[in-house]
């Protein structure tokens, strides 16, 4: 039965048809009229909301969140070759791709990022030495999510917030964190809501 096929809610963009969404999520057009009561694929519009049904390996959460910085890039560069955009629009559109497109190079360099086989752990392999605050904030990670390394590797001489914050990360660490220090970081329950149209 269709209503216990998992579906998320996409925000149809200018441009887009449902073909291209089905692609995306690899379902088909027939798969989305049916779970969003649409009688004519023709007729849908910029800004519309349209549920998809999901495959069942394509919910993971945080293969999402991994895969998703590079997914988001690739959306606005697509975007970007609407020859109807106005100037304004273009230009706004620009500085999200080149800001997003900055942002995860910095993450290349930083690390490699990874996800454990059982969905439990991320495991973030060090490139180059860098201040626990520069770990988090580049790859967004729950404020304290590092304490657990570093307190295991004795980083600091005692609990001062601003210590854990200031502690190195090595370029020859892999720190591995529970999935859960991603669950609960704002901003990227923000990220999949706008990007991918669902919160977990």
């Amino acid at each position: 039965m269709l209503d216990k096929v998992p579906t998320i809610e996409v925000k149809v963009q200018k441009g887009t048809t449902l073909s291209e969404i089905a692609a995306k999520y690899g379902t088909s057009v027939k798969g989305i009229c049916e779970a969003s009561n649409i009688f004519d694929e023709d007729k849908i519009k910029a800004g519309q909301t349209v549920k998809v049904p999901l495959k069942q390996e394509e919910l993971n959460y945080y293969d999402r969140k991994l895969k998703g910085w590079d997914a988001e890039i690739e959306e606005k560069r697509i975007l970007l070759l609407d020859q109807s955009l106005s100037a304004e629009e273009r230009e706004k559109l620009q500085k999200e791709y080149n800001d997003l497109k900055s942002k995860n190079e910095k993450r290349k360099r930083m690390a490699d990022v990874e996800l454990t086989k059982d969905k439990e752990y991320v495991i973030i392999h060090m490139k180059g030495t860098h201040t626990a605050k520069q770990v988090r904030e580049t790859f967004n990670i729950t404020p304290g999510a590092l304490r657990g390394f570093i307190e295991k590797n004795h980083r600091v001489d005692d609990g001062n917030n601003w210590q854990y914050d200031e502690a190195l990360i090595y370029s020859s660490d892999d720190v591995k964190l529970p999935v859960e220090y991603f669950n609960q970081q704002g901003r990227f329950t923000e990220f999949l809501h706008t990007w991918f149209g669902y919160e977990k």
